[in-house]
């Protein structure tokens, strides 16, 4: 009631992250106005009573968990901003679980997805998955510095014949499906598609 039309409010908040909530991550800050007497939000627009105004990247507070020592080391240079430093391939029954290390020279120019593509003998597409590397930290917002272990779990049609299937990921713009390059021991990688394993199905 003490609030006129003409008037201009500065107030400061806090805002603690919960505890235990696993970092690095990307939020976004919503604000509102609240009727304390009522509990009734007011509305901001027609629309909403509530609106977004500020996305921040939380950083890591405790250290990143040390990739598998059975992994393969890959060492692929993904662009100008970083390294796929291992892969560990793991088949069991119907599925394939792929564990990735990243470590980060600079920022990517986009907010990528991951792809794990499983590839038969004739060089046709068995099984995919497509899906963000990390779905609370675009890609957009690493950092250099940044380091990442990533898992995935590959699905696999249950009428898959036997034979000898290589496993291929790579990072893509969603937007357009444009991939982030790929460099392996000096030489371009084909199709920005890096081969990280093989499984024979019996």
């Amino acid at each position: 009631g003490l609030v006129g039309s003409e008037m201009c409010i500065r107030d400061r908040y806090m805002i603690l992250p919960q505890p235990g909530i696993t970092r690095p991550l990307t939020t976004t800050i919503w604000v509102g106005v609240l009727n304390e007497e009522t509990g009734e939000r007011l509305p901001i627009s027609a629309e909403s009573t509530t609106v977004p105004i500020h996305t921040l990247r939380l950083n890591a507070d405790q250290p990143t968990p040390d990739p598998d020592p059975l992994a393969t080391g890959i060492g692929a240079q993904v662009g100008d901003w970083g390294t796929l430093e291992t892969a560990n391939l793991h088949h069991a029954e119907n599925t394939v679980a792929l564990t990735l290390h990243w470590t980060l020279s600079g920022t990517p120019p986009a907010d990528y997805w991951q792809f794990i593509h499983l590839i038969d003998e004739s060089e046709q597409l068995a099984a995919q998955l497509d899906r963000p590397p990390d779905p609370w930290l675009a890609t957009g917002l690493w950092r250099p510095g940044d380091v990442f272990v990533h898992r995935y779990t590959l699905e696999l049609p249950p009428d898959l014949p036997a034979g000898t299937y290589t496993v291929r990921t790579g990072l893509f713009d969603p937007t357009g499906g444009t991939r982030a390059p790929l460099v392996l021991n000096g030489d371009p990688v084909p199709e920005d598609s890096l081969i990280v394993g093989e499984l024979t199905l019996p």
